[in-house]
């Protein structure tokens, strides 16, 4: 059960001066033959002197520290591009938004274009084989004016530690959640601006804590004790907490948490009741519905298959054979998009009505940006001849494939629209956030 914490604080109110009264100004008339003396005018200047030395330490030393916290209100501007003015036709429709370092950005698919939202790109140094360190995560489109995102820079940085929301019209960032002293964010999702999940990490203690904010309501869902373990690179991997379509349920899954260092089971909150439900051997999930989830079965061989969190009953989907991974859900209707290991390409698949159709050749690393478009990552084999290739991309084997451009998709006309092959654009999808 849920334990609810209530979060409150009282109201400060700021007493306001009275008006006073304006007190008539004399004037002081100096004699028309009054002379300063040589000392006075010394003193003068050193004052002057003094006072313009106070005024210049204060901007570069004082009013820097001070862009530490967060001013009041929980609303940090003075950490954005002075550059990028309000603008009201701006919109999250349509966006893919990732980060490069302390740079958030997004790629139009309306109009074939990138945008600099927050920091200087030119201000990283980029390479594709060697992207820099993630400081913006789980970045989430709330609405049509606003997103949210984890950000954590725990020394230094122009922001502290926490979750934030940025409304992309006025420019402004507000900050939604602080950790605390010697805590971190980890894991977040959104389901909006008011109702987030996100885990605190305590590295001195060894210990997560899954939290559930609802307004100014606090609840843990979860208690995870142990060091921090990592894994990586392999299929079956997968870190992700995402909400369903009505918000009443949480799925959450990390391969490389503080329960094990191969965790490849999926837990799922009821944040009404704190009810837990784990879902042994599931890996990548998504959600098909409000009652459903998809996901890679770990074990058994692979295959793609679904989980009632209300009957607690599964199904393989048959037709869909058992190298296949990354489902992806099509929003809002019957359709499956996932991978084959076996020849890299992209498929769809109508559990209702059985249609079976592929999508494209060498291909990974689907998403959907809308109802109509998706993007995707083509692939080249690391055995080609004549492709320049990253370093470090095909180290392991020469059947390896590595990624060459992401590939606007229209799903209307089943044919590519655009190939994106820019300096900032990152070649890795778990950098790639959009609304949809």
């Amino acid at each position: 059960m849920a334990t609810i914490k209530k979060k409150t604080s009282g109201l400060k109110v700021k007493k306001t001066a009275g008006i006073k009264k304006k007190q008539p100004t004399r004037e002081l008339t100096l004699p028309e033959d009054y002379n300063i003396g040589l000392l006075p005018r010394i003193s003068l200047a050193f004052l002057v002197v003094i006072l313009l030395s106070v005024t210049l330490y204060y901007v570069a030393v004082v009013r820097k520290e001070s862009r530490i916290n967060a001013p009041e209100e929980n609303t940090i501007d003075d950490s954005l591009d002075k550059t990028i003015l309000p603008d009201d036709e701006a919109t999250t429709a349509g966006q893919i938004f990732y980060s490069l370092g302390d740079t958030l950005l997004s790629y139009d698919t309306s109009k074939s274009e990138t945008k600099n939202w927050i920091g200087k790109a030119d201000d990283w140094l980029f390479q594709e084989s060697s992207a820099p360190t993630l400081l913006y995560r789980d970045i989430a489109v709330l609405d049509d004016n606003k997103i949210g995102f984890s950000y954590c820079q725990k020394e230094g940085g122009e922001r502290p530690c926490g979750l934030y929301t940025f409304d992309v019209k006025t420019k402004k960032i507000t900050l939604a959640k602080d950790p605390g002293p010697n805590l971190t964010i980890g894991q977040a999702a959104w389901y909006s601006a008011d109702k987030l999940a996100y885990f605190l990490e305590n590295d001195k203690e060894n210990k997560s804590s899954l939290i559930l904010a609802r307004g100014g309501e606090l609840a843990t869902l979860d208690e995870i004790n142990g060091p921090a373990l990592g894994r990586g690179g392999f299929d079956e991997d997968s870190v992700k907490m995402a909400f369903s379509p009505d918000g009443v349920h949480l799925l959450q899954i990390a391969t490389n948490s503080r329960r094990d260092g191969s965790d490849f089971n999926t837990y799922v909150y009821d944040t009404m009741t704190g009810k837990k439900i784990i879902i042994n051997g599931a890996t990548q999930p998504e959600w098909l519905n409000n009652d459903t989830i998809v996901y890679r079965n770990q074990r058994d061989g692979g295959g793609i298959y679904q989980f009632n969190i209300k009957t607690s009953a599964w199904e393989r989907y048959n037709a869909i054979k058992m190298d296949a991974y990354n489902p992806q859900i099509l929003a809002g209707s019957d359709e499956i998009y996932y991978e084959k290991e076996s020849d890299r390409s992209v498929w769809s698949y109508n559990i209702k009505n059985g249609d079976h159709q592929k999508i494209a050749d060498k291909a990974s690393s689907w998403r959907f940006v809308s109802p109509a478009t998706a993007i995707y990552l083509t692939l080249i084999k690391c055995a080609t001849d004549g492709e320049k290739k990253p370093a470090g991309a095909c180290d392991f084997s020469p059947d390896d494939y590595y990624p060459d451009k992401a590939v606007v998709f229209d799903l209307r006309s089943s044919e590519e629209r655009e190939k994106i092959k820019e300096k900032i654009f990152p070649l890795s999808s778990h950098q790639w956030f959009t609304g949809f």
